[in-house]
């Protein structure tokens, strides 16, 4: 909740629930549009052979707007989906729950496609999970998750193994705000501010 505070300040924000299937349709609408955009606009940088320091410095009207996408609770948006076959008899609940399914399978492959193609368009994607099994997020590319995890408390240890966390810092006691991080192939622990709801830091 404060995050989005923060954020609204400045832009619009977006919320969705991630088991009603009309709102997982829409976001997966909403992901879509703004990859083609940019993808456009990559082309519009070859052809009129702008040069490109950094998306925030570019002014170009076709230039799509930066995005922020927190996915709280991921395996609800990504996690493995219980498997419905559907038959003659299936129950109108049993469709719309195959349904919603279908639009979640979606949403992995364009969550999947934005850490891959989106690295340098101002576009961010946060992924958070309280468990971090390794199955609640197969829908994701394992490679690109490696690049920037934060562990928090909590945590298993086979779960910190799985990115080469060493095993000395998932030893040690964390506090509230700290993380247990790996990126570019470095760990360590990090202590990072939060915001109250009054949106000052602590």
């Amino acid at each position: 909740v404060p995050l989005i505070q923060k954020f609204s300040q400045t832009g619009e924000v977006l919320t969705f629930n991630a088991n009603n299937l009309e709102e997982i349709k829409a976001l997966n609408e909403l992901l879509k549009n703004h990859l083609d955009k940019c993808g456009k606009f990559f082309e519009t940088i070859k052809q009129e052979g702008l040069v490109v320091r950094h998306w925030f410095d570019i002014q170009h009207k076709d230039k799509p707007e930066p995005i922020i996408f927190l996915f709280d609770e991921a395996p609800e948006y990504l996690g493995e989906q219980l498997k419905i076959k559907i038959t003659k008899e299936s129950s109108p609940e049993e469709i719309e729950l195959y349904s919603l399914n279908e639009e979640k399978r979606k949403l992995c492959f364009s969550v999947d496609r934005c850490f891959r193609i989106l690295r340098e368009t101002g576009t961010y994607v946060f992924i958070l999970s309280q468990s971090a099994n390794a199955s609640d997020l197969e829908g994701i590319s394992f490679a690109n998750l490696r690049g920037n995890v934060l562990l928090g408390r909590g945590i298993i240890k086979q779960v910190f193994s799985l990115y080469g966390i060493p095993s000395e810092l998932t030893e040690q006691k964390l506090g509230e705000g700290m993380f247990v991080y790996a990126t570019n192939g470095e760990a360590g622990v990090l202590k990072t501010p939060f915001l109250s709801l009054e949106g000052d830091k602590k």
